[in-house]
């Protein structure tokens, strides 16, 4: 018991000194987030057009459009954007559509953070 706690001591201090210098660095995580292809956006994309079609045949054509971008290099949205004009699918290309509750639940646990 004592080595172990000696070892989870140790542990938790390499992990303060690790935690002590990271920092968020936003053009670096959005350049991790897009590689200007598009293609993290194909299942928003897919459930987006499921509201005009049957899900499977949103999927199947979100998949061939996936496959044209991947061998010709088109993003995905500029795909999109031709295949369905009627649509308006370029805010679906957007990393702040897809957040979601994200940056709320974030704020809500760094305030519990704060509190203990």
């Amino acid at each position: 018991l004592p080595q172990l706690c000696i070892s989870f001591a140790r542990a938790l201090s390499a992990a303060e000194d690790l935690t002590a210098g990271l920092h968020p660095n936003p053009p670096a995580m959005q350049a991790g987030i897009d590689d200007g292809s598009g293609l993290i956006y194909a299942e928003a994309l897919s459930f987006a057009l499921a509201a005009h079609m049957p899900r499977p045949q949103a999927q199947e054509q979100v998949k061939t459009l996936c496959q044209d971008t991947r061998k010709t290099g088109i993003p995905l949205a500029r795909l999109a954007a031709e295949r369905w004009p009627e649509y308006e699918t370029a805010p679906l290309f957007a990393p702040q559509a897809q957040l979601g509750t994200a940056p709320a639940e974030a704020r809500a646990f760094a305030e519990a953070a704060k509190a203990v």
